[in-house]
């Protein structure tokens, strides 16, 4: 399973940015989904996807809609599809499919915020 994160890890179109206290909520988006409902820490961000830990497996391949909450951030972010792309333990990556332009102007604000100064 490793290898198969590694591939995916080296076709990241950017870099994802550490996020302390942040947590998520997910929902399927399939009916009779192999996974319901749930709560998640959310561990690192980018504009492209994020790293989820949770007791709950999300399949992979698996289609959410995922609310995050980056405490930096006043508001929660929406994501309207998210696929799980990869899964080691509890841990989960998920890519972003879907998410309107108003969310990805916040996403930019929120990632610039959390970058370390460089």
């Amino acid at each position: 399973m490793m290898q198969a994160r590694e591939r995916f890890i080296e076709r990241r179109k950017s870099q994802r940015i550490a996020v302390t206290g942040g947590h998520a909520s997910f929902l399927p988006l399939t009916e009779g989904a192999a996974s319901s409902e749930g709560e998640a820490l959310l561990l690192n961000l980018s504009l492209h996807g994020c790293q989820l830990e949770s007791e709950q497996i999300l399949p992979h391949n698996q289609p959410y809609q995922l609310i995050l909450h980056v405490p930096s951030h006043l508001r929660p972010f929406r994501i309207e599809k998210a696929i799980t792309r990869w899964i080691d333990g509890h841990l989960h990556g998920l890519q972003f499919l879907d998410l309107d332009s108003e969310c990805e102007v916040e996403l930019r604000s929120a990632i610039r915020d959390l970058s370390p100064a460089t």
